[in-house]
């Protein structure tokens, strides 16, 4: 199901893909974060040092901002990443699909959110 909901976005960069775990949407706003691999910071070029990032999801933008580790290579969406788990109904097991849009000239970054949400009832996922 991932798989085909990656090809059906169609990118030309790659796409991360993180299952939402209890540190993604179950703290509070201080604390909620989201890795950003290191392996896809690398892909896509993602900055060094922090950076505003506007995460994007059905018309909808959220200003968030994106911390770097740089011994590790890893990237972490933080600040605005709690109210766009929060206001999308983000749970543990869910799915969301990280696509670079562009990145802007004024130190902002747009990424489209895609999300599946896990059905609760059944094995199958439900997409949107």
């Amino acid at each position: 199901m991932v798989k085909e909901e990656v090809r059906s976005i169609q990118s030309k960069v790659p796409v991360y893909v993180a299952i939402m775990k209890k540190t993604n949407v179950g703290l509070t706003s201080s604390r909620c974060q989201l890795e950003l691999g290191a392996r896809y910071a690398a892909a896509v070029r993602l900055p060094d040092s922090r950076q505003s990032v506007v995460l994007q999801r059905r018309g909808e933008r959220w200003p968030a901002a994106m911390e770097a580790k740089s011994a590790s290579g890893r990237r972490f969406l933080v600040g605005g990443w709690h109210r766009f788990a929060r206001d999308n109904r983000l749970r543990v097991g869910d799915v969301c699909l990280f696509e670079l849009r562009r990145k802007q000239q004024q130190g902002k970054l747009t990424m489209a959110v895609h999300v599946i949400f896990a059905a609760s009832t059944s094995s199958r996922c439900l997409i949107d």
